[in-house]
């Protein structure tokens, strides 16, 4: 299977995205998700004392909205910014963003850019993620091969890949 594709920033910032998860997995980070739930909880359970205590539900939604807001903006910003740092520090046409080829075959994946050449043996590649915009091939816990999900001409080619790659996956 060939697919010829063009990375960009937004492709750069799903795949940090995903490897911020599975980082958060492997450091035990997933403990600050929990935590973050139960700091948001004892928020609304004081916003819920202190409209019981003043009589307005008011400052129960002024915790509540405000938390929400919070997160809404801090998200929006994370994703925003991301994107606009991966288009500063990269080129377009570089090693990280540009224009890729990519096959797949019985020996391994090889990828083919502007500026390199690469090819990676079926033993490298630890397991496969569908992410919202990228599938990626893992081949260690923070880095990977990425692939925007655009490439495939239809989801039924998308699947066959899929299918491909994990059964060269567990035959190594």
């Amino acid at each position: 299977m060939i697919l010829t594709y063009k990375l960009e920033a937004k492709h750069f910032q799903d795949f940090c995205t995903a490897v911020n998860r599975e980082l958060s997995h492997v450091n035990g980070l997933k403990g600050q998700l929990i935590w973050g739930s139960v700091v948001g909880s004892i928020v609304a359970v004081a916003g819920l004392a202190g409209s019981a205590l003043s009589g307005s539900h008011m400052f129960y939604w002024g915790f509540f909205t405000g938390a929400w807001f919070f997160w809404l903006v801090d998200y929006v910003f994370r994703l925003l910014i991301g994107r606009r740092r991966a288009s500063l520090m990269y080129k377009d046409d570089g090693l990280v963003l540009g224009d890729r080829q990519l096959t797949v075959d019985d020996s391994g994946v090889h990828i083919n850019g502007d500026l390199f050449s690469e090819e990676v043996s079926w033993k490298a590649i630890k397991s496969l993620s569908l992410q919202h915009l990228v599938t990626v091939l893992w081949t260690d816990r923070a880095a990977g091969i990425f692939v925007p999900r655009s490439a495939f001409a239809t989801p039924e080619e998308e699947a066959n890949f899929v299918t491909f790659v994990q059964s060269k996956i567990g035959a190594s």
